[in-house]
C-alpha cells in the first residue's frame, strides 16, 4: 500500500511538472533558459526523493527475487525503507521471510514500523514480549538466544588475565572499565567544547575513581574516532590535580573480552559491553544524566545499579568496589536479567538460528 501511494504521488507531480513544461508559447518568455534547467532540476529532485528512490528499490527488489529464485528472504530490521520492497515482494511470490534480532531492544524500539514478517527470531523473551502488540498476527516469534555470546566464556587463561590487570592498574587497588559508544563527542558538544565541565559524566567517573585508588580505563569503541576529548579528560584532570593513572586503550590493543574479565567494575551509559559483562560476572553500572529515561531497561530489569544523576556517580561507584553486600545484591539478579534478554545460554543460539532458517527455507 505504501508503494502505490508513491508511485501515484509520483505520477501525479511528474504530470504536474511535464503540464508545465508544455506551458503556452510566450508563458515563459525571456526565461527560455529556465525551462530545461528546472526539467533537469525536477527529474534529479524525484529520482532522489522517497518516492523515486521507492520506486527503484522496488524494481530492484523484482529483479533479485526473480533471478536468484530465493527459498528464504532473511533481514535484520523489522523495518528498513530498502528492505520493505524486497520483503513484499517475496510475499507477493509466495517466499517464506525470516527476521533475526539485531541488536539489543528497549522502549523505544515500539516507535518504529514493523514489516508482516513470517517468523521472528529473538534473543529473549523480554523482546518478544516488548513487540508482542506490534507484530503481525501471522509473524511466528521464537526465542533463540544470541548467537554473539555462543563464545563469550573464550577468553585468555587467568596468569594472562592477571598480568594484563598488574599492567594496567598497577599498583591501584582497584581498576574500572568504561568502553566508550561512538556517539560520545554528541554529548560534549553539547556542553559548548568545555570537556572540563562537571555536566560530562566521565569527568564524574575519573574524578570518583581518583577519591577510590581506582585506575580507570577507557576502552575506545570500533567506531570512536574521538581519541582526542579523552586525552583532553586526561589533561584536564591532571591540571585539576588529580594523579590517578587513566588510560585510554585505543580498539585493537588488547580483546574486549580481557578487559571485562580483568576489571572489577564496568561502567557504561547503554552500551550491550552491559551484558557481556554480565555474562562474566562482573558487577555495572549505567549512567543516564539526560533527564529521558533509560534507552535500555539493563538496570530496570536487574542487569546494573542506575545512575541519574551527577552527584550519584561516586557513590554507585564506592558501594560496588569496596561493598560486598552491594555486589552480592545485583549478582542475585543476574541470571534472571540474562536469560530475559539473551535467552538461553547454552552455546546452541548459531544453531537454533539456523536451524529457523533452514526450515522456513525448507531444507
Amino acid at each position: 500500500e505504501l508503494i502505490r501511494e508513491a508511485r501515484t504521488d509520483w505520477l501525479r507531480w511528474w504530470q504536474h511538472f511535464r503540464r508545465g513544461l508544455a506551458a503556452p508559447e510566450g508563458q515563459l518568455d525571456g526565461y527560455e533558459w529556465l525551462k530545461p534547467v528546472l526539467h533537469r532540476r525536477m527529474l534529479i529532485s524525484l529520482a532522489g526523493g522517497r518516492a523515486g528512490r521507492g520506486l527503484a528499490e522496488l524494481a530492484a527488489a523484482r529483479t533479485i527475487i526473480e533471478k536468484l529464485a530465493p527459498r528464504v528472504v532473511v533481514g535484520f530490521h523489522l523495518y528498513a525503507d530498502m528492505l520493505a520492497p524486497l520483503m513484499l515482494t517475496a510475499h507477493l511470490h509466495g517466499i517464506p521471510t525470516v527476521c533475526c534480532q539485531h541488536g539489543v531492544r528497549g522502549p523505544y524500539y515500539r516507535t518504529l514500523g514493523n514489516l508482516p514478517w513470517d517468523k521472528l527470531l529473538v534473543f529473549g523473551q523480554y523482546t518478544a514480549y516488548l513487540l508482542a502488540d506490534l507484530l503481525d498476527p501471522a509473524t511466528e516469534v521464537e526465542v533463540t538466544g544470541h548467537s554473539l555470546y555462543d563464545e563469550v566464556a573464550t577468553a585468555a587463561p587467568p596468569e594472562e588475565i592477571a598480568a594484563l590487570r598488574s599492567q594496567l592498574a598497577g599498583e591501584s587497588r582497584f581498576l574500572v572499565l568504561v568502553p566508550t559508544q561512538p556517539d560520545e563527542r554528541e554529548l560534549v558538544a553539547g556542553q559548548s567544547g568545555r570537556w572540563e565541565r562537571e555536566q560530562w559524566w566521565l569527568m564524574g567517573v575519573a574524578r570518583a575513581c581518583q577519591a577510590l585508588g581506582a585506575t580507570l580505563v577507557l576502552k575506545l569503541h570500533p567506531a570512536d574516532g574521538e581519541q582526542y576529548i579523552y586525552r583532553v579528560l586526561v589533561v584536564n584532570l591532571r591540571a585539576a590535580g588529580l594523579r590517578q593513572p587513566v588510560t585510554v586503550v585505543p580498539h585493537g590493543k588488547y580483546p574486549l573480552a580481557d578487559l571485562i574479565q580483568a576489571c572489577d567494575l564496568l561502567i557504561t551509559r547503554d552500551s550491550t559491553v552491559a551484558y557481556e559483562a554480565n555474562l562474566r560476572d562482573k558487577p555495572v553500572i549505567t549512567v543516564n544524566l539526560s533527564g529521558q529515561r533509560d534507552r535500555y531497561p539493563i538496570a530496570a530489569d536487574g542487569g546494573a545499579r542506575a545512575v541519574h544523576g551527577y552527584e550519584g556517580i561516586e557513590p554507585a561507584i564506592r558501594s560496588l568496589l569496596t561493598n560486598a553486600t552491594a555486589r552480592a545484591k545485583l549478582a542475585a539478579t543476574r541470571t534472571e536479567f540474562l536469560a530475559r534478554h539473551l535467552g538461553p545460554q547454552d552455546r546452541r543460539a548459531t544453531a537454533r538460528i539456523a536451524r529457523a532458517i533452514a526450515e522456513a527455507a525448507g531444507v
